[in-house]
C-alpha cells in the first residue's frame, strides 16, 4: 500500500506538472507577446570555425547567419520595435504592432558597430546594446574570439543609428554574490560613464552571466533604472515585470531552421525548463566554482551533450522513462490485487 501511495503521489505531481506546462505554453503563445532576442558578437564564418575555447562559439554568430535571421524576421511578418516602445507597452499598455521583436546584444563588442549596425540599418531594425564599461574586462579577452569594447565614438554612432545603449556593469563579473556596495558601483558606475559618453540618460541594464538576485534588483530600482533584462528564456507580455524581463538567447551555432523552431511557445517553455535544470548546479556551486568548471566541461567531450536540442531530448527521455516505470508498477500492483 505504501508503494501504491507513493506511485499515486508521483503520478499526481506529474499531472500537475503537465497542467503547468500546458498553461505556460499557452502563455508563451499569447498574441501580445514581444520576442526579445539576445546576441553577443558577430564574426566571419571562418573566424567562427576557428574559435577556441569551444563554448565561445555559442556567443559568436557568423555575420551571414545574422543577416539571414534578420531577413527571416522581416519576411515573416515580425515588426521591429524600440526599447522605449516595449517599456511603454509594459508600463502603460501602449499598443505595439503585430509580432513585435526587439533585438538586443550583451557585452559591448566592437562587431556590433562594424558588422551588426549595417545589417540592422538595411532591414530597419532598432536594437539595444548592453555595454560593459571597463575595456579591460575579461569578456573582451575571451580566447581567440575576443573583441575589443566599442569606443565612445562608436557608442554615439550606434545610438544615432538606432541601437540604444544600456549598461552591462563595469567589470562583467557575477553580481549576485557581491556585497551591496560592489553592486552599487557596478550599476551606478557604469551608468554614469555611459551617460557622460552619450549625454543622455541610460536606464536599462542587462545582467552579466545572468547572476541576478534581490540585491541587484533593489540597486537597479534605487539608481533609477527603468528596466532590467535577464538571460532567462521567455518572452515579454503586457504586465511583465520590467525588472525581470526575459529574452530568447540565440546560439551562434544554431541554423536558421533551429532558430525558427525555437520561437514557438512550446519550444520556449521547453527552453525554460532546460535552462532551469542547467542553473541548478550553478546556483549550488556559486560562480567562483561553477564558471571555471563550466569552461572545463565545454572543453571536454561532455560538451556534445550540452546543446539545447540534446538536453531537451535527454530530459524528455528521462520523463518518459519515469512515466513508463510508474505505469508498469501500477499495472503489476493492480494485477496482484486482483488475483
Amino acid at each position: 500500500m505504501a508503494l501504491l501511495a507513493t506511485l499515486a503521489t508521483v503520478g499526481g505531481l506529474l499531472g500537475i506538472a503537465g497542467l503547468a506546462y500546458a498553461v505556460a505554453c499557452r502563455r508563451e503563445e499569447r498574441r501580445d507577446r514581444v520576442l526579445c532576442l539576445l546576441y553577443h558578437r558577430l564574426v566571419t564564418a571562418e573566424q567562427h570555425e576557428a574559435i577556441t575555447p569551444p563554448m565561445e562559439q555559442r556567443f559568436s554568430i557568423p555575420e551571414q547567419s545574422f543577416r539571414a535571421q534578420m531577413q527571416y524576421l522581416r519576411d515573416h511578418g515580425y515588426h521591429p520595435v524600440s526599447t522605449d516602445a516595449v517599456l511603454d507597452f509594459i508600463e502603460r499598455g501602449v499598443s505595439l504592432p503585430e509580432k513585435p521583436v526587439l533585438i538586443t546584444f550583451d557585452d559591448g563588442c566592437e562587431s556590433v558597430h562594424s558588422r551588426a549596425l549595417p545589417i540592422l540599418r538595411h532591414f530597419g531594425f532598432p536594437a539595444l546594446l548592453f555595454v560593459t564599461t571597463s575595456p579591460d574586462a575579461e569578456v573582451f579577452r575571451a580566447g581567440n574570439a575576443a573583441q575589443r569594447r566599442v569606443t565612445p565614438g562608436e557608442m554615439r554612432a550606434l545610438d544615432a543609428g538606432g541601437v540604444g545603449i544600456g549598461s552591462h556593469g563595469v567589470t562583467h563579473e557575477a553580481l549576485a554574490v557581491m556585497a551591496e556596495s560592489e553592486i552599487e558601483q557596478e550599476l551606478g558606475g557604469s551608468k554614469r560613464v555611459l551617460e557622460e559618453i552619450l549625454g543622455k540618460p541610460v536606464d536599462t541594464f542587462g545582467v552579466p552571466f545572468n547572476w541576478y538576485g534581490k540585491k541587484v534588483r533593489e540597486a537597479a530600482e534605487r539608481l533609477g533604472y527603468r528596466a532590467v533584462f535577464t538571460s532567462d528564456s521567455g518572452t515579454i507580455h503586457g504586465g511583465s515585470d520590467p525588472f525581470h524581463l526575459r529574452r530568447v538567447p540565440v546560439d551562434g551555432c544554431a541554423t536558421l531552421g533551429e532558430l525558427v523552431r525555437s520561437l514557438g511557445g512550446r519550444a520556449i517553455v521547453q527552453r525554460r525548463i532546460v535552462s532551469l535544470a542547467k542553473r541548478i548546479p550553478a546556483r549550488l556551486l556559486g560562480p567562483r566554482i561553477w564558471m571555471p568548471l563550466r569552461e572545463r566541461i565545454y572543453a571536454s567531450p561532455l560538451r556534445h551533450l550540452l546543446p539545447l536540442g540534446v538536453l531537451k531530448r535527454l530530459l524528455a527521455g528521462g520523463l518518459a522513462g519515469v512515466i513508463v516505470v510508474i505505469g508498469l508498477a501500477l499495472y503489476l500492483l493492480l494485477s496482484q490485487a486482483g488475483e
